[in-house]
């Protein structure tokens, strides 16, 4: 409500309170570790070597990137499409991560054969689901950290990469309560550090990785939807179809936290909102190297 009467200073002052309310506890060391292993394990010259899947199917679609960055809102669009089943945020990636022991690991002891079985059960999973779809979404946002196993597992698969301005991202999460996890989210440094670690892993898989992956920028998406509809279907390798600028008219049901956005055409007032809180994001673009000047 502070927000809406552009009393920032109240609003702040109030997520502050919210946030320590929920006295959550985030290990950040324990996150860097884990990207670190990431990276390690899918070095440039270890991922060359790695067995692949020789099911090439091209049915998967990831969408992926930092919560609250346009996930939700690029699904939704794609959703309207005649040959894309949305299937929203799903385990199907960890779960498959989680089958591999000592992961990640452990993916250096995968044949090609228990590759192609995963892999094939998981498309047949996806066609029994949807049989007219060309293509499936999976919009769980953190498989960033698994874009490594994807692209041995699905080699035909494409990912759609979400990016925002990352106070807007970060603002946008401190004031948001997720039903679960995100323990990060509550403290701003702890949001800026994630934050940063995402930033470096997505930068290492676009080094290494043969799978495609489409930048999508959500400010340039809302400034320009025709041009950004079209290139994210021509990227999918799908025919332009008028009803995905009409996303926000889909009676599809979505249960993440922008499940409100969706009801409305794109708009432009979540676009450079952390200019209202520029100075309490100081730790925010501090860490990140950004200048916090609106």
């Amino acid at each position: 409500m502070c927000d809406k009467a552009k009393q920032y200073d109240r609003a702040f002052g109030h997520a502050i309170v919210a946030n320590q309310l929920k006295n959550a506890w985030h290990d950040y060391n324990a996150n860097a570790r884990e990207m670190s292993r990431l990276k390690f394990v899918y070095s440039a010259s270890a991922t060359a070597s790695l067995p692949r899947s020789g099911v090439r199917s091209e049915l998967p679609v990831f969408i992926v990137g930092m919560p609250r960055s346009g996930t939700s809102l690029l699904e939704q669009i794609l959703s309207c499409h005649s040959r894309v089943h949305a299937r929203g945020e799903t385990l199907d990636v960890r779960n498959l991560t989680e089958g591999i022991p000592y992961y990640p690991d452990g993916v250096r002891h995968l044949t090609q054969e228990k590759l192609d079985a995963l892999a094939g059960a998981y498309v047949q999973r996806l066609r029994d689901m949807a049989p007219s779809a060309t293509r499936v979404t999976d919009k769980m946002p953190g498989n960033y950290r698994h874009l490594g196993f994807i692209n041995q597992i699905f080699p035909g698969a494409r990912i759609l990469h979400c990016q925002r301005d990352p106070r807007d991202v970060c603002l946008s999460n401190y004031f948001t309560e997720f039903t679960i996890g995100h323990h990060h989210t509550y403290n701003l440094e702890s949001l800026a550090q994630v934050y940063k670690e995402y930033q470096e892993l997505m930068a290492h898989w676009k080094s290494i990785l043969s799978i495609p992956i489409l930048d999508v920028r959500y400010e340039e998406l809302v400034a320009d939807p025709r041009t950004w509809v079209e290139k994210i279907l021509e990227f999918c390798g799908l025919e332009w179809e008028d009803a995905c600028l009409d996303f926000h008219k889909s009676k599809r049901q979505v249960v993440t936290a922008s499940y409100d956005q969706v009801r409305r055409p794109l708009y432009k007032g979540s676009v450079a909102r952390w200019k209202n809180y520029a100075r309490h994001l100081e730790p925010v673009s501090r860490i990140l190297g950004l200048s916090d000047d609106p």
